[in-house]
């Protein structure tokens, strides 16, 4: 979930993020707040107070986009995130065909900071198996789908929910 600026500045935040773990039973790290780099650094006092508070109740932090704002390195320490996303702009290859320098130290430096790390940009199959040897748990792209709306992506989590349920019931058999 995607949080905007006036978002954060409101102090129902941490209401609103309580209520919402209660009401769907989420288990600790299910809803993941997803916020930009940019908007965290409007107000890092602020952001960070919030962050806390909003860890504090369960939810996950994904910080989006990084590396195309103007956040220092020292603010990953200071912010509680759990996750980073990191920009397409790091992840396309150059005019070489090769993915730049700094892709793998963003990864390696996520790891050391015990943070899991996305990357945004996967547009192809090797795009996708490139950034696992690079150690990489998540991508996002075109290889793995078009955007869809809410509307769709819950129509596609129901259709694959009920062909589960399929799989899993045993065949029959008549006794004679």
């Amino acid at each position: 979930m995607n949080v905007t600026s006036r978002q954060l500045l409101r102090q129902d935040l941490i209401h609103d993020v309580r209520t919402v773990i209660a009401r769907a039973g989420l288990a600790r790290g299910t809803l993941k707040l997803e916020l930009t780099e940019s908007l965290v650094m409007e107000n890092p006092e602020h952001s960070a107070q919030m962050l806390q508070r909003i860890r504090d109740l369960g939810a996950g932090l994904a910080l989006d986009d990084f590396g195309s704002g103007h956040a220092s390195l020292a603010y990953l320490q200071r912010f509680p995130f759990d996750l980073i996303k990191i920009d397409q702009s790091f992840v396309r290859t150059n005019g070489k065909g090769a993915r730049p320098v700094i892709l793998r130290s963003i990864i390696s430096l996520a790891h050391d900071l015990g943070m899991e790390v996305v990357a945004e940009g996967a547009d192809t199959d090797s795009d996708a198996v490139e950034l696992y040897q690079l150690g990489c748990e998540y991508a996002q792209g075109l290889h793995f789908g078009e955007p869809m709306s809410a509307e769709d992506a819950k129509a596609l989590l129901e259709d694959d929910g009920a062909r589960n349920e399929s799989d899993l019931a045993l065949p029959t058999q008549t006794v004679q």
